[in-house]
């Protein structure tokens, strides 16, 4: 009976051994769901010569992708053949969560998964390779937690890489002779962790660079490390088997195209999909950016990149993921912060500018972000104010149902409104030159020099599209000379600059009313239209009149205007502004306007400005000039609102 026994637990011994050991191993890396691929895939791997119970596949992690192949039954049907082709084991990674995480456990019945640093999977799996105790470890990436769509925290717990590895190392010195370590995060980080640990004879981690013989050479670092890096997109495999010397080495082969009738096999097993219908698919990237963007009124689009697969064959394919869309307002310089990161589409950006325009540090823009994003997916950062959440629900499922529209849609000729506001409150004084008794009758001002106050309020207007710009300034202010007279003003200054032909028009229209020491009014009306002749300077038309008209010619004449404000160190803005008037309607009459102006910075949005102005005035009609200066000394406070739309 004993004997029996023996010979029967010998043998079920040996038959345990012989169906676990394997002769060779295969690893592939970042699959993808790559069912059928124009140079790769699934369908090549089912052509190579392996023998499924003798050989051995292993993956480094996402055999899951969203695409066509993915998408009608969340990835079941990728997961029974990647089984049947002989993958038995990988390494939890960040897509096996597109389809949530009871859908990624469900996996689990057909390939095995593994993560040393992470908690609730077996952090390695021990295999026989010809008579070699082999030990594969898996390691997911650090930030799983931030780059998927799922909350894992209840399911699956991360801790330091290379603790959790020194420990599971540690733990297999006297199980196995060889230890394999499957990496699904960055080459980079991967030889950073790897650098600090002993005892790991092959490294497996996939690069995103295509395949070259250079490039693809091993790598052995100082710890006698190997490093084996996996081309992207399923287009190489590497292949180890025993050597002489009882080790285990490996070769990187490429895979051949598939076959059309393995091709026509795994088709049959899809459902059709509706096909692109359009040739450029970079042009259909665009398109559909520019309907979210006319739906939504968002100045700039933020998504991840992998949303998008411009390669794709089938619209489900092509919008990779679901979710939804959130309107947010960020001021310019957060946004060019946002736009250095990688892995992010930021779509009405382009070498720094919005649409053509540079990006303004202190203005607000709309932008419209996925949710994945704006949660923080991939580590994204943006500081906003949120508008609008969820301005679009399942945008994938809007860019299909309105594919037809999404065909159609044009980049629109963006316009936006942008409001500026000032104020300003000065102490001058006020020195009167040449015979201006005679002049408008206001005999107090002989030569007088008085204490002068103003206030004044401007207000800055923009519409820009991409042909042209219109550029409107509106300076309302109040003066009281100590003793003399009020003077209330208005002064609209615009500009009209067409792009393509390179013109700039300009309109200028000032109203002052005067009420002297004497309780008289005087309205003096001023409108000059022209061109701009070179960089801040113009010339146009002008007609000026005064009412009540006393027997005063309307006059009208020529103009010039040279107006060029300057930056300078520390935030000091130099403003200089000449304005010429001359008319020979009648009687000759002569008007120039000189001013100059300082603004210091003194505290946040409050600045000290310095100024002087000189006018000038020659009528024939009284046959001789007037003129004042005035010297100012005050306070500025700007603050803005901005209101950008089309």
């Amino acid at each position: 009976m004993n004997k029996r026994f023996l010979i029967y637990f010998f043998i079920t011994f040996f038959i345990s051994f012989i169906a676990n050991a394997y002769n060779n191993i295969y690893i592939t890396g970042e699959t993808n769901s790559r069912i059928i691929s124009r140079n790769g895939g699934l369908a090549s791997f089912l052509e190579l010569p392996i023998d499924k119970s003798k050989d051995l596949v292993v993956d480094t992690g996402n055999i899951l992708f969203p695409n066509r192949f993915t998408f009608h039954d969340n990835g079941e049907q990728v997961f029974k053949l990647y089984k049947d082709a002989g993958f038995a084991l990988t390494v939890m990674s960040n897509h096996d969560f597109d389809f949530g995480v009871d859908n990624m456990k469900g996996f689990t019945r057909y390939i095995d998964f593994i993560s040393a640093n992470y908690s609730n999977l077996d952090p390695y799996k021990i295999v026989d390779v010809s008579g070699i105790k082999v030990a594969f470890i898996g390691m997911t990436k650090e930030d799983l937690d931030t780059i998927t769509k799922c909350d894992l925290s209840k399911e699956f717990c991360s801790s330091n890489s290379i603790e959790r590895l020194k420990d599971t190392i540690k733990e297999l010195s006297d199980k196995c002779q060889s230890i394999i370590l499957l990496s699904n995060e960055t080459p980079e980080r991967t030889i950073q962790i790897v650098s600090k640990l002993n005892g790991i004879d092959h490294v497996f981690v996939v690069s995103k660079n295509k395949y070259s013989s250079i490039l693809y050479k091993k790598m052995v670092l100082k710890n006698d490390c190997v490093i084996n890096l996996i081309p992207e997109g399923f287009t190489h495999v590497y292949k180890g088997k025993k050597t002489s010397d009882n080790k285990i080495d490996f070769k990187l082969l490429p895979i051949k195209k598939a076959s059309i009738t393995t091709v026509k096999k795994l088709e049959a097993l899809f459902p059709k999909e509706k096909v692109i219908t359009i040739n450029n698919k970079q042009t259909l990237v665009n398109k559909c950016f520019d309907y979210l963007s006319e739906k939504t009124n968002a100045d700039v689009i933020i998504f991840n990149q992998g949303i998008i697969n411009p390669e794709a064959e089938s619209l489900k394919e092509f919008i990779k993921y679901d979710g939804n869309l959130h309107l947010i307002m960020v001021n310019g310089k957060e946004l060019k912060k946002a736009a250095s990161q990688e892995f992010f589409y930021f779509y009405g950006i382009k070498d720094g500018k919005i649409y053509g325009r540079k990006i303004i540090d202190d203005h607000n823009y709309r932008v419209l972000i996925n949710d994945y994003s704006f949660n923080g997916g991939d580590g994204f950062e943006i500081k906003n104010t949120l508008i609008r959440k969820n301005i679009i629900k399942s945008y994938k499922s809007e860019l299909i149902d309105k594919y037809d529209d999404v065909l159609i849609s044009k980049r629109l000729d963006k316009k936006y409104i942008l409001n500026k506001n000032q104020f300003f409150l000065s102490y001058s004084q006020f020195d009167l030159t040449g015979n201006s008794s005679a002049y408008n009758g206001v005999s107090e001002l002989t030569g007088a020099e008085k204490e002068d106050y103003r206030f004044e309020y401007k207000v800055n207007f923009k519409r820009e599209s991409k042909n042209a710009l219109f550029n409107n300034d509106t300076e309302f202010y109040y003066e009281k000379t100590d003793g003399v007279n009020n003077e209330r003003s208005i002064l609209i200054q615009s500009k009209y600059d067409i792009k393509k032909k390179n013109l700039v028009f300009f309109q200028k229209i000032n109203t002052s009313l005067l009420e002297n020491a004497s309780g008289d009014k005087t309205t003096n009306y001023r409108l000059s239209i022209g061109k701009m002749l070179k960089k801040e300077l113009y010339a146009g038309l002008s007609y000026q009149q005064v009412f009540p008209e006393n027997g005063a010619d309307a006059n009208y004449g020529l103009t010039l205007t040279w107006d060029s404000p300057v930056k300078l160190n520390m935030g000091v803005l130099w403003k200089r502004y000449i304005d010429l008037f001359y008319s020979k309607t009648g009687d000759e009459y002569y008007e120039g306007q000189l001013k100059t102006s300082f603004s210091i910075p003194f505290y946040k949005k409050i600045n000290l400005e310095m100024s002087y102005e000189r006018f000038l005035v020659y009528d024939d009609s009284i046959g001789d000039d007037a003129g004042n200066s005035k010297y100012f000394l005050g306070v500025n406070y700007s603050f803005k609102t901005e209101d950008f739309i089309r």
